[in-house]
């Protein structure tokens, strides 16, 4: 059986990578195994945003089945789960708090990781009235508004359990290390590309002569969800600049990760990439990725490399198909089995 790498990554839109044709030398890593993989360029999530679009890529269901997507059923089975049934050894990392184990998403993970535990005070407050106020309630808009407050004037995010890229990939590699043989099952959701766009600077000068600080870039963020009317032509390339930056440097970073398993797990480990939705940038009047479904939130880079194929496919794709096509360009034995 064949050890399987997942990396989702938050808020990338198919357009802005570079095997779809994008201009800009965004993933110039990405780019390569794409080359060597069955390659989806049709590929749509089920939703515009992580809550609603995430169980149909770890349990192959829609939103709205089981009882909704607020947080995962026991009557689903999430990928983990089958997978630790079929012998493997699993873990996840990522620091998406509506993917935490409050929600059910650390179900089937021998290790896993959501950033929650090691938060700061206001990133466990943001957490505990996400998890346990209604969104729709005036103390929930309240709390809310003074969090936004503070960013607009200040530039500074308060509350962030985002860890970034290359602390992410150190902690998948660390466990990764820890094991000594196969099959293993890994899972690693990359925030960076979501915002607010803080991306190094060594990343931002790829596409901008000068970068623009992380106070600026956090206002940016206030500015584009409360305002968008109001930025000038040069602030909207001003964040789109942002955003292929952090999208370079999670190119960076899934490359070491990647790359180094490969060399420490066999060739042969499996890699397959895609995103749980993308990002509006004023396409239709707005920015981020709320309750909108045109192709720039929908539309998502999807690949699987095996090493074995290198086909591209034009058709329609979910992906609530993610799983499927990864056990069968596996071809283990628990492919087959759960394939049946």
């Amino acid at each position: 059986m064949r050890d399987i790498v997942l990396v989702t990554v938050d808020s990338l839109r198919a357009d802005h990578v570079g095997w779809h044709d994008y201009e800009r030398r965004t993933t110039p890593n990405l780019n390569d195994y794409a080359e060597t993989s069955q390659t989806y360029t049709q590929a749509f999530a089920h939703a515009c945003s992580t809550r609603p679009s995430f169980p149909s890529i770890l349990t192959s269901s829609y939103a709205l089945m089981y009882g909704g997507f607020e947080r995962l059923s026991e009557e689903r089975t999430t990928l983990a789960e089958r997978l630790s049934d079929g012998g493997y050894e699993t873990a996840g990392f990522h620091s998406n708090l509506y993917l935490s184990a409050d929600f059910g998403y650390d179900r089937g993970f021998d290790k896993f990781f959501d950033s929650k535990s090691d938060s700061s005070v206001l990133a466990k407050l943001r957490q505990t009235v996400k998890t346990h106020v209604d969104d729709e309630s005036r103390i929930y808009r309240l709390l809310q508004q003074i969090f936004n407050a503070t960013e607009k004037r200040a530039g500074i995010e308060l509350g962030s359990a985002y860890v970034d890229a290359e602390e992410l990939t150190d902690r998948a590699l660390s466990w990764a290390r820890t094991t000594t043989s196969g099959p293993r099952f890994l899972w690693v959701h990359y925030m960076d590309v979501h915002h607010p766009y803080v991306p190094p600077d060594e990343y931002q000068r790829r596409f901008r002569d000068e970068p623009i600080d992380d106070r600026r870039a956090v206002q940016l963020r206030r500015e584009m969800l409360e305002a968008p009317d109001s930025l000038s032509d040069d602030e909207v390339g001003d964040i789109v600049d942002l955003y292929d930056a952090e999208i370079a440097y999670m190119d960076a970073e899934v490359d070491r990760l990647v790359g180094t398993l490969r060399d420490e797990w066999g060739e042969d480990t499996v890699f397959a990439f895609t995103s749980d939705h993308g990002e509006e940038f004023k396409e239709h009047g707005g920015f981020s990725h709320r309750a909108t479904f045109h192709d720039e939130v929908l539309h998502v880079p999807l690949f699987v490399d095996a090493g074995d194929s290198t086909d591209t496919y034009e058709d329609l794709v979910g992906l609530l198909d993610l799983a499927t096509d990864t056990y069968t360009v596996c071809r283990s034995r628990v492919a087959r089995e759960l394939l049946r």
